[in-house]
């Protein structure tokens, strides 16, 4: 999230993740926060993920437990702007 926005991604763990991957996002107001999962394919495989962040840390889960092993990126944006990171989904 760029320097215009009050949003920060603070981490994405673990990675790899098995089941459940968790993303600290840092915001310092109030914001509407939205997810979306693609896997390396560009194939969006989770859609219309939101979250009412309150200032400060919030935590927000992704369950992955149905996903092949594999890259995904995971694109969060607030307002008009986004940011994408990766996550290496592995074999359970």
């Amino acid at each position: 999230i760029g320097k215009n926005t009050n949003a920060n991604i603070v981490n994405v763990y673990p990675n790899p993740v098995n089941d459940i991957a968790v993303l600290n996002v840092f915001v310092s107001a109030a914001e509407n926060i939205s997810f979306r999962v693609s896997a390396a394919s560009g194939k969006v495989v989770l859609d219309k993920i939101s979250m009412n962040a309150l200032e400060g840390l919030n935590k927000k889960l992704i369950d992955m437990r149905g996903m092949r092993a594999g890259v995904y990126y995971i694109k969060i944006s607030v307002r008009n702007i986004s940011r994408t990171v990766s996550v290496i989904k592995a074999n359970n």
